[in-house]
């Protein structure tokens, strides 16, 4: 696709990736329905039964394939190829962490696989061979100062702070348009909707009351159209539905009913994550390609640090902290192929869904962020409004920040790598933009301030700054981000987050 000149990058990257995920199409369609495995429903019967290599070495895909007293792990005199298939073999357990344990390379990890997001993981080749809340998923694991190779390792499903929790047992199924019938909530719940077969998307939620209320019809938007009462992105994989997410949103004891359309028949896995109420955000950095960053010190080289206190500074306002900061490096052909996300004829990002996902095996609550070098259509993008709370590994499961394009000269000065974090933080937790560029609302707080389709004072079909002053240009989630202050109503959405830590 031939590339946009920068001054039109900055623009549509306003309207449509500080929108969260408001500018995203369909991504591609999810891996084989098999309960979250994605290795096309084959049962343990049907896994290839481990051989031997040159030498007498057992290959292996698990520790059920190993006999007993040894366990699947790296072979080491093999690995080490860049983006080769991780091998691995029948051996006992070598001098390192334990499966879970916290890792920067494979000598931590007894079994020598530490994936990108930083833990030790066990293989496997169903979801059947991992734990209770865990899932069977590809990863990345590093065996060298720039290699990374693939393999499917056990991840946990989630991971919540104390006082939050998960439950994933709930199975609906959509053929073409369906219904998804969600069950009544407790404050703050948030629902995941994840189709395993086909392409998805969410377009209504209403209450299942006998005279049901409206809470986000996608058909009602437009100019001078009232704000929805609970919003949210239905095109993203998961969905993500926070209930209640503003005062005029309506809890009901008997459900709700959000309306669906899939291009094939496919089972969708819904997870419930409920409770929360902390106060400190963690953050997993990735380094995907900005020009010299690389994991040091505590908060990362100096143009990560500086940012990261205005995060602070914005954050505390209305009393939330950053807390730990862990640093990952993306290396070798992954890093070459994800350093610049390209945008494909309809506007879908599927390089960037692909980056989320290497978030699988974080290990702990924390909000995934990668900074690459360039997004072709834009500045900044979150998985979601909100982003899947403590769930890593999905094609949503953190937010991106263009390192290069934001330090272009076509960028107001006002816009810097910390407003641009924060604001995508404010996605993640639940926030949407007071205004969006064009003058219509999505955001369902009574007290955000609003700037209209009105306020086009030189009809150019953009609200800009200028035109919104005293409107809202001076809030954190207006479309450009370009202020810093958030209202009440803003503050108690962030705060129920179930991913902030006490």
């Amino acid at each position: 696709m031939r590339k946009r000149p920068v001054f039109v990058q900055w623009w549509v990257s306003i309207a449509l990736l500080f929108a969260g995920c408001g500018g995203r199409t369909m991504p591609g369609a999810p891996e084989a329905e098999d309960g979250g495995a994605g290795d096309g429903g084959r049962t343990d019967a049907e896994t290839p039964d481990a051989g031997r290599r040159d030498g007498g070495v057992p290959e292996c895909a698990r520790d059920l394939d190993c006999a007993e007293g040894r366990s699947c792990v790296s072979d080491r005199a093999l690995a080490g190829e860049d983006l080769a298939p991780m091998p691995l073999a029948c051996d006992v357990l070598g001098a390192g962490g334990g499966d879970g344990a916290m890792c920067d390379r494979a000598e931590d990890c007894a079994r020598g696989l530490c994936v990108v997001a930083g833990t030790c993981v066990p293989p496997c080749a169903l979801d059947a061979d991992c734990g209770v809340d865990q899932r069977c998923a590809r990863v990345y694991a590093r065996t060298g100062p720039a290699a990374l190779q693939p393999l499917r390792a056990c991840v946990d499903r989630w991971n919540l702070p104390p006082g939050a929790a998960g439950d994933s047992s709930l199975r609906e199924r959509v053929s073409g348009s369906g219904e998804l019938l969600l069950p009544a909530v407790m404050p703050t719940t948030v629902f995941l909707l994840e189709p395993l077969a086909a392409r998805m998307t969410v377009t209504r939620l209403e209450t299942s009351d006998g005279s049901p209320t409206v809470l986000y019809d996608e058909d009602a938007l437009g100019f001078g159209a009232p704000a929805p009462r609970n919003p949210f992105y239905g095109d993203s994989i998961p969905v993500t539905i926070m209930l209640p997410n503003g005062p005029r949103s309506v809890l009901s004891e008997r459900g709700y009913v959000a309306r669906a359309f899939s291009e094939g028949s496919t089972e969708v896995a819904i997870t419930r994550v409920v409770g929360g109420g902390g106060r400190v955000l963690d953050l997993d950095l990735y380094y995907v390609g900005p020009s010299g960053w690389a994991p040091v010190g505590e908060r990362g080289p100096p143009e990560v640090a500086t940012a990261l206190d205005r995060v602070a500074s914005i954050l505390g306002a209305v009393g939330l902290r950053l807390g730990d900061v862990r640093q990952h490096e993306v290396v070798g052909g992954l890093r070459a192929e994800l350093q610049v996300i390209d945008a494909d004829p309809d506007l879908r990002l599927p390089e960037l869904e692909e980056l989320f996902e290497l978030s699988a095996g974080a290990g702990r609550p924390t909000l995934n962020v990668f900074f690459v070098r360039a997004i072709e259509i834009g500045l900044g993008m979150a998985g979601g409004v909100p982003g899947p709370p403590g769930v890593h590994g999905t094609k949503s499961s953190g937010l991106a920040i263009s390192v290069d394009l934001l330090a272009s000269p076509e960028v107001p000065e006002d816009v810097d790598l910390g407003r641009a974090l924060a604001h995508e933080i404010g996605h993640y937790l639940g926030l949407f933009h007071t205004s969006e560029f064009d003058g219509t609302i999505r955001d369902p707080l009574p007290d955000t301030p609003e700037c209209r389709h009105t306020r086009d004072a030189d009809g150019d079909g953009w609200v800009l700054a200028a035109e919104c002053a005293g409107f809202g240009a001076d809030n954190l989630m207006f479309w450009a981000a370009r202020g810093e202050s958030l209202t009440e109503d803003q503050a108690s959405v962030m705060v129920r987050a179930p991913m902030l830590a006490p």
